[in-house]
């Protein structure tokens, strides 16, 4: 579906007058329904009509780079998660420098429950701060 189609109003006087009072009681609610889903996909989609949602993560990482603790979260979306991606890091504590590398996610789901198994590309010893889109 490329452009939306134009907008045809429910109107009593396109009926019998014998039909109009039915008529103009549910005109009001289709008309409002139609103006609302044109506006919708009239470049009015944004990131809350989506099924995806934001997820920030504060983790500790020991000596091999992986976190302390396990890294749980849940996630409300309406589907099971189909990907995650990092959309920012920030380091709350290190002994070293900036990562060089963006960090890449391994994780699991139960249910609703999302379990992270590894996350490449974190230095040791170093306090995160994970921003994650899920899908």
């Amino acid at each position: 579906m490329g452009k939306i189609p134009d907008l045809k109003r429910v109107t009593v006087e396109d009926f019998k007058s014998e039909d109009r009072d039915l008529v103009g009681k549910l005109a009001f609610i289709i008309n409002s329904f139609h103006e609302q889903v044109r506006s919708a996909l009239s470049k009015n989609i944004d990131f809350d009509n989506l099924n995806q949602e934001v997820i920030s993560l504060s983790f500790s990482t020991g000596s091999s780079g992986q976190p302390l603790n396990a890294v749980k979260f849940k996630s409300s979306l309406a589907t099971r998660v189909q990907g995650i991606s990092v959309v920012r890091t920030v380091i709350i504590s290190s002994n070293t420098e900036l990562a060089s590398v963006l960090p890449i996610i391994s994780w699991s789901q139960n249910v609703n429950l999302i379990t992270i198994s590894n996350i490449g590309g974190l230095s040791p010893e170093t306090k995160y701060e994970l921003t994650l889109l899920t899908i």
